[in-house]
């Protein structure tokens, strides 16, 4: 039976990062992947030379992902997002002032509600988040402010910030800390194309890979003993990283009631409806994103901005998100998704060369609620009650969301395994 420095269990961003990390000070990784492929969430379709991601994914350009990338020698192409589009208010469009020219002309909001705007864009940057760690963000926005439709568009913003239709579970230090990770970069190629350097710069370091393996059962005594697959397979390692979802790790770790795991089995997913869809031509050029003022919707098309196709389609990501207390209704969360696609592109049927619609994605692992502890509650990368047990991902560490945290806590995860005595 072969022994490894590090198993890690999942091929994701967070487990190729630990993994490249792990594999340069010398480390003997093996990385075991349920799936065919290796990226998770951050697979692309390629369908004809259409690229899609699974949803819309963006790069932070202040957030962690990209620094830890550009420490792997990693330097994704892409462009920044455009978001001073249309805001879908009523069913009515006007424009987003979230750029500083729009802002100034825009006549959706009234001149209290644009000096409200520019409090709000300050708080970002310079308020002491301490004060706010226990306040609603919603209950925030409807005290603080007073013009109504600056209310409705600091809520959309939040929205498009945390991705989830929570904020009333969420404290105003996680958005406004969320919001801190800057402007956002589509990525040419898709995400594939991180998840494929990842990929060729830890085989280059020797990382061993193995796809279309589950993992049945991590055997510990306190001690990170071996992993066991489905096919009966046994493998030993001195340290084990975890880097797949909540509830995947609580079904793998043995007697997981009787350890600290079984807190992790509460821990409750982001999900959102998302219609991806590839136009051959757009009815309305200059519409490029959209964002619900009165509805959590998105719209975007993110080829405006990254080289997503290979004969000039234009690849639109649309979204509903969606709260984590209520029951989505796929069918009618797709007709929600195809009346703005009408509204934002009148004749859009005509030019349609693929479409998909995912009505139950996930977006993160869990929600850093008020409840829950925010940010700053989230557990460390060290299950502190088994030996040689790590974990990483979007629900891992204090820093960020989205590939974010993961690559955050991935980072933070292999400096933990290399100081530990165990591996």
């Amino acid at each position: 039976m072969k022994n490894y420095d590090v198993i890690i269990i999942g091929g994701g961003l967070a487990g190729l990062t630990a993994s490249i990390y792990l594999a340069r000070e010398g480390k003997s990784v093996l990385i075991v992947e349920k799936g065919k492929e290796l990226g998770g969430r951050a697979n692309t379709l390629n369908k004809n030379g259409l690229k899609f991601n699974l949803g819309p994914h963006g790069l932070f350009q202040k957030g962690a992902a990209i620094r830890i990338l550009k420490e792997l020698g990693i330097h994704p192409n892409g462009k920044v997002a455009d978001i001073s589009g249309y805001a879908v208010y009523k069913n009515k469009l006007g424009k987003l002032p979230f750029s500083f020219t729009s802002f100034l002309f825009s006549n959706s909001l009234t001149w209290k509600g644009k000096k409200e705007f520019m409090h709000f864009m300050s708080l970002i940057q310079k308020a002491d988040l301490q004060l706010f760690y226990n306040i609603s963000f919603t209950d925030w926005v409807n005290k603080q402010f007073q013009d109504e439709k600056m209310k409705r568009l600091l809520l959309a913003f939040g929205r498009l910030v945390t991705y989830s239709n929570d904020l009333s579970s969420l404290s105003v230090s996680t958005v406004l800390k969320l919001s801190q990770a800057g402007k956002v970069i589509y990525i040419d190629g898709g995400w594939n194309s991180i998840v494929n350097a990842l990929q060729t710069k830890a085989r280059q370091l020797g990382v061993e890979i193995e796809t279309n393996k589950n993992v049945k059962m991590i055997d510990h005594d306190q001690i990170v003993k071996s992993i066991s697959l489905s096919d009966g397979t046994e493998i030993k390692a001195n340290s084990v990283l975890v880097t797949s979802s909540p509830k995947e790790l609580y079904s793998m770790v043995k007697n997981a009631d009787k350890t600290s795991v079984r807190e992790f089995n509460k821990l409750i997913a982001v999900r959102a409806a998302c219609l991806d869809i590839a136009l051959k031509n757009l009815p309305n050029p200059s519409c490029n994103f959209a964002l619900g003022i009165d509805e959590p919707l998105y719209y975007s098309n993110h080829s405006h901005s990254a080289y997503l196709s290979d004969h000039g389609e234009h690849v639109i990501h649309l979204v509903k998100y969606q709260s984590i207390a209520e029951v989505n209704d796929p069918k009618h969360d797709k007709t929600e998704l195809l009346d703005l696609l009408d509204r934002l592109q009148p004749g859009w049927n005509k030019e349609v060369v693929y479409q998909r619609f995912l009505p139950n994605i996930i977006v993160a692992n869990s929600l850093p609620t008020i409840e829950n502890g925010g940010l700053e509650a989230r557990p460390s990368p060290i299950v502190s009650d088994i030996k040689g047990l790590f974990i990483a991902g979007d629900w891992v560490g204090q820093e960020g969301a989205l590939a974010n945290a993961s690559l955050a806590s991935a980072k933070q995860a292999a400096i933990c395994i290399l100081r530990s005595n165990h591996s």
